[in-house]
């Protein structure tokens, strides 16, 4: 599908976004994206979506579930009010996908604990392209800054269960750990 495909593609209507959900296309515009995730029109689509795409769309879809979610943490409710994302994250949770309730469990974990916000998984796509996060479940782990390994890159750390990011010097908040252990 091109823009020429699309009524109006700035504006794409829900089937527009299934029937491009559906096709072989690249995104129609630069930044379409962030076009279907400004508005909470699009939000259970976006969950639908999510859960019966496949590849590259699948991620795409729950990409801008994660984005919604982090931009509104980062921006302190700016650009869609807590409320709103918290009826957002539970229909995610009642989901029977596996990524779509990880999402839900880790967009829970970030409005309750926003500190923890990294903008590379949550807006620049991380945990959405990055299918090795996929299969763990969330957990925490109370532990002090000093039993910590050492920092990895900008504010994450590599835990021997993986991914860890430090909220504050008592909290190692979101330690992933595998599905079996």
């Amino acid at each position: 599908m091109t823009a020429a495909d699309f009524a109006d593609v700035a504006n794409p209507t829900a089937d527009e976004i299934r029937r491009w959900a559906r096709s072989r296309s690249p995104q129609p515009m630069q930044d379409w994206g962030l076009i279907i995730s400004i508005s909470d029109a699009h939000d259970l689509l976006l969950i639908e979506l999510s859960t019966t795409a496949v590849g590259p769309k699948a991620r795409f879809f729950l990409g801008m579930l994660y984005l919604i979610v982090g931009d509104a943490v980062r921006t302190q409710w700016k650009t869609r009010s807590k409320d709103s994302m918290l009826s957002l994250i539970g229909l995610g949770a009642t989901s029977s996908h596996l990524a779509v309730k990880r999402w839900a469990e880790r967009a829970h974990a970030l409005v309750e604990n926003p500190g923890v916000f990294q903008y590379d998984l949550w807006c620049g796509g991380g945990y959405a392209r990055h299918t090795s996060l996929w299969p763990a479940r969330l957990q925490w782990r109370e532990a002090s800054m000093t039993s910590m390994p050492a920092k990895r890159g900008n504010d994450s750390t590599e835990t021997a269960g993986g991914w860890s990011a430090p909220r504050d010097r008592r909290l190692s908040l979101i330690t992933f750990k595998s599905d079996s252990g």
